[in-house]
């Protein structure tokens, strides 16, 4: 074999090592500039976004955007009122946000705002059933759209985790999902949930269903006459003859799951005007509510206040310690209805009772204590 001199073997060292040097700069400066480095970077801060506990490919899936990342001011948490954790997250070249909060069950007193229910007297919220065996559903309010999970937890510290994600800019919430984003919403709530199961020790009883292919969309653009109902109002069809007597002449309501956390049924005037409004809240999410609606006394029992055309009762279930809450309510705002709409008080506790008769049963509840 031909040796070559010394002098040859060092000129060809010299050449390729510039070479090789350039080469990296070259691939270092197009991983940068080709946004490939924002990309990774966004990944990056995702993977930490609520203490890690975001499924970030599902949340990428919905914000249709591989740029997404956590907002620069983080959510604390706060034991002291259940939060575990919370973040938001938005995704670039879009104008939807989502907002994320998990909270321990039974301290989940603030929560109530995250599942659009501090009132059960506001107009157009309306919930669908999240997935088979799956303790949730998905909220929308019109403008928005909400979802959350209750896990419940076998260890001692947890009684359950709630997780509950909601989007911010979407706008009009009855069109924005198309099948397949309803049904990416639904896996970013229920990965969200069990991530922050895994994370803070709520070991889960019972494993969770899952998503439904697809949620069902918002029920809310359309109504039907009462005696026609065939979703979460369909026990007052029994009641048609007397809600025309009163001025109510339809009903706006949502596909039944017999795991839904939140249940709505409104009663309408003849102009289809919102008159009355029937919710069911499930797990802790019904505490939650009684302590932001604490103005209305509303008790583990049945009740009502006919000044205030106000119906609530109660009734134990066998996924959670909490009772159930069913309410019956005049809709926020509706001080002006159809002229021939009157009020009676006992008509209204009819109307809340079959309405909780039905969905308690649906849900495998005992102990039902309907107003006196």
């Amino acid at each position: 074999m031909k040796r070559l001199p010394p002098t040859a073997g060092a000129k060809t060292t010299k050449v390729v090592v510039p070479i090789v040097t350039a080469a990296v700069v070259a691939a270092g400066a197009w991983f940068y500039f080709s946004g490939e480095f924002d990309q990774w970077r966004a990944g990056s801060a995702l993977d930490e976004a609520c203490a890690g506990t975001l499924p970030a490919q599902d949340v990428r899936s919905f914000l249709d955007s591989d740029v997404a990342r956590p907002a620069k001011s983080q959510y604390t948490s706060d034991r002291k009122v259940g939060r575990l954790t919370n973040c938001a997250v938005s995704a670039e070249g879009s104008s939807t946000s989502l907002l994320a909060e998990a909270h321990r069950g039974s301290k989940a007193d603030d929560n109530a705002a995250t599942i659009q229910h501090t009132s059960v007297t506001d107009p157009s919220v309306m919930a669908v059933p999240l997935g088979k065996r799956l303790p949730g559903a998905i909220i929308y309010d019109g403008a928005e759209a909400f979802a959350s999970v209750e896990l419940p937890c076998s260890g001692k510290e947890f009684e359950s985790i709630i997780a509950s994600v909601r989007t911010v800019g979407a706008g009009d919430s009855s069109d924005v999902f198309d099948k397949a984003g309803r049904t990416t919403f639904a896996q970013v709530s229920v990965g969200f949930a069990k991530k922050a199961a895994a994370k803070y020790g709520c070991k889960i009883s019972t494993p969770p269903g899952s998503p439904l292919s697809p949620p069902a969309a918002n029920p809310l653009p359309g109504s039907s006459p009462v005696k026609q109902a065939i979703g979460t109002c369909r026990p007052l069809a029994g009641l048609a003859a007397a809600s025309k007597k009163l001025g109510l002449a339809r009903v706006q309501e949502a596909p039944v799951g017999n795991t839904t956390t939140s249940e709505h049924c409104y009663l309408l005037d003849s102009r289809k005007k919102e008159v009355y409004r029937l919710t069911a809240l499930y797990g802790h999410n019904a505490d939650s509510v009684r302590a932001r609606n604490a103005g209305r006394r509303l008790s583990q029992a049945g009740g009502s206040d006919p000044a205030r055309n106000w119906v609530w009762a109660g009734a134990k279930c066998p996924s959670s310690d909490s009772r159930a809450l069913f309410t019956l309510g005049r809709v926020s705002g509706t001080a002006a209805v159809s002229p021939g709409f009157k009020t009676d008080a006992s008509y209204e506790k009819k109307a809340l009772s079959a309405f909780a008769e039905e969905s308690a049963k649906r849900h495998g509840c005992s102990d039902l204590r309907l107003p006196g």
